[in-house]
């Protein structure tokens, strides 16, 4: 309710924005027109011979005129436009739910866009910067790095759609994704997915498919001989 009552009141305004801002723009602009056509009669060779004829008859035309051209001046379409939004807000707010003005709301949620696209911008730039350059993914046992999985793959960038529980195919074998962690390995930051295989037969909601070598695929817990360099 106090919506309505504050989108009511709004409307209200904005008519009465619009109506006295489009009278004093009328009458400023109807005394500029007048003005020129009066210099304009009075300069024309013909007209002390026309008299008043003329003159009156070229005013009330051009007076008429006046009126269409006053709104499609840039005062005049702002005016119609606050009267006649505002009319129609006010409407709609009496009988029903009350709403913004169309084009303050559409640039308003176009500035929200923009702002949003801008944050997202800076904060990936951001941990690129920390990522380091992309670069192949790299497949170490789980033992190598202190994680109680099969394997881990340690990615330069985080991997859409890659949440906890998704489960990973590769060569006919089938791997969940444990707790994902982030870690700095020789300077630049990693996404660690822990992949456990999976030798239960759930339902599978999400799945990837992924490569990983036969080597890893031979025999998932066999200590490996180096750590990834994290490059």
């Amino acid at each position: 309710m106090d919506a309505t009552r504050s989108a009511l009141a709004s409307s209200v305004l904005t008519v009465f924005a619009g109506g006295m801002g489009g009278i004093a723009g009328f009458v400023t602009f109807a005394q500029r027109q007048a003005a020129a056509i009066n210099d304009a009669v009075l300069a024309s060779p013909g007209a002390a011979s026309a008299g008043d004829e003329l003159s009156t008859l070229t005013l009330q035309g051009m007076s008429t005129l006046s009126v269409v051209a006053f709104f499609l001046t840039p005062t005049g379409l702002i005016t119609a436009y606050l009267t006649l939004s505002g009319l129609a807000r006010s409407v709609s707010a009496a009988i029903a739910e009350g709403y913004g003005d169309p084009v303050l709301t559409a640039i308003d949620a176009a500035a929200h866009r923009l702002g949003r696209r801008s944050s997202a911008t800076r904060r990936r730039r951001s941990r690129e910067a920390l990522e380091g350059p992309a670069v192949p993914d790299q497949i170490a046992r789980g033992a190598q790095l202190g994680i109680d999985a099969d394997l881990v793959i340690v990615c330069a960038r985080r991997k859409t759609g890659w949440d906890r529980g998704t489960i990973v195919h590769s060569r006919e074998q089938w791997y969940r994704v444990g707790a994902i962690e982030e870690r700095t390995i020789r300077g630049v930051l990693r996404t660690l997915y822990p992949l456990n295989e999976v030798k239960d037969h759930a339902v599978f909601r999400r799945q990837v498919e992924y490569e990983i070598p036969a080597r890893f695929l031979e025999s998932s817990t066999r200590p490996a001989a180096q750590p990834p360099d994290g490059r």
